[in-house]
């Protein structure tokens, strides 16, 4: 089943969207002793940012954060609107 809107299947990157969704998907395990830990979670979101984090690349980065904040129902990420007005 695939959920993805059609701007973010076209404008997204696709491995950074899988990534992030394999670890929701891990996070949404029914056993509590199977799911990473939040610090587990921070890393590994971490990684994938370093890991794709180019000047060009940014917007892509942004909706794919965005996606996993809406399958926690929950808004952006803090320090991301914080790094955001500090760059500018």
């Amino acid at each position: 089943m695939e959920i993805l809107d059609d701007q973010v299947r076209n404008e997204g990157d696709m491995e950074l969207i899988q990534e992030m969704s394999s670890l929701a998907e891990q996070c949404l395990n029914f056993r509590g002793d199977e799911r990473p830990t939040m610090k587990e979670v921070a890393e590994e979101l971490g990684r994938l940012r370093k890991f794709k984090q180019h000047p060009w690349r940014r917007r892509k980065d942004d909706i794919a954060l965005s996606i996993l904040a809406l399958v926690y129902a929950r808004p952006p990420v803090p320090w991301e609107l914080q790094e955001s007005n500090n760059a500018s």
